[in-house]
């Protein structure tokens, strides 16, 4: 993650986040509580929660209900879209700072 600069603190919040919307947001809490919200590392944090989904929940809701069953490139999208949102986050944050 420094590679990208984006603090390692985060991390677990970013790789939990495309899979459960509710374990990421108990990982958000726990970063707010440490490093504060106003810290670097809480807003990043912020803005992380604020730009990515649950995609391989999204994915398996929005397809079955229509009745598709193969994804193709669907799922590669969205968790690179993911990947980017975190990255991104981290660069604009410190833009700001």
């Amino acid at each position: 993650t420094s590679l990208f600069g984006v603090p390692e603190e985060i991390t677990p919040m970013a790789l939990l986040s495309p899979i459960s919307g509710g374990g990421s947001l108990t990982l958000f809490e726990s970063v707010l509580k440490t490093h504060g919200p106003d810290s670097f590392v809480g807003q990043v944090a912020s803005v992380v929660m604020g730009s990515t989904d649950t995609t391989l929940y999204a994915v398996a809701v929005y397809y079955s209900a229509v009745g598709i069953k193969n994804t193709r490139h669907t799922l590669y999208a969205g968790l690179t879209a993911d990947f980017l949102s975190l990255v991104l986050s981290a660069f604009f944050v410190k833009l700001t700072v």
